[in-house]
């Protein structure tokens, strides 16, 4: 911008007249189409350029090809077992749903039924949800939606497939029942 505006003020005139014609059409784009290069897309207004409605996805930041619900897994990568409590607390790396899902030894073995459920959820707000860093459908690629304390990411944007690329990993405990889980997505460790 600071080229274009010295060669308004020092370059000959049909330079100046070109250039200023680029800033005219540039400027009339962002005013005729505001939703554009918005930072979060505002759906629903007239002539935007984003989808109103999605069908198959519980919300438009999941892509994930199944029912996110509690007791099933996509893509499970690593396990672990925290001994630091008594019988033990069972960590499972559910990578296509970028989530660690953790399991009370205790209360699985007095499930008469045989179907144990899981009781702690760590890289989602519920169990219910699988987007990475709360953005899997990656609606402001090509900048990714943040990462923060409370999620995880195990599928990159630059996946074509969901089923191709989950990142599985190994977690870890220490004798205090610390939980290491390796974030792929956000090239760190929890």
């Amino acid at each position: 911008m600071k080229l274009i505006m010295k060669t308004i003020l020092t370059g000959d005139k049909s330079v100046k007249n070109f250039c200023l014609a680029i800033i005219i059409l540039l400027l009339s784009f962002v005013a005729i189409h505001p939703n554009a290069y918005a930072a979060t897309p505002i759906r629903g207004l007239a002539g935007d350029l984003w989808a109103d409605t999605i069908i198959g996805q519980p919300s438009f930041s999941e892509i994930t090809p199944y029912d996110i619900v509690k007791d099933k897994l996509f893509l499970s990568n690593g396990l672990t077992v925290d001994r630091s409590v008594s019988p033990g607390r069972l960590y499972v790396y559910d990578s296509g749903n970028s989530r660690v899902l953790g399991l009370d030894l205790d209360t699985c073995y007095a499930t008469s039924s045989g179907r144990c459920q899981p009781q702690i959820v760590i890289g989602q707000p519920s169990f219910n949800t699988s987007a990475c860093n709360g953005d899997s459908g990656f609606q402001n690629y090509p900048l990714r939606a943040s990462a923060s304390a409370a999620t995880l990411c195990s599928i990159p944007e630059e996946t074509n497939s969901v089923g191709e690329s989950g990142a599985g990993a190994s977690l870890a405990v220490d004798s205090n029942g610390a939980l290491y889980v390796p974030d792929y997505g956000n090239s760190r460790v929890l």
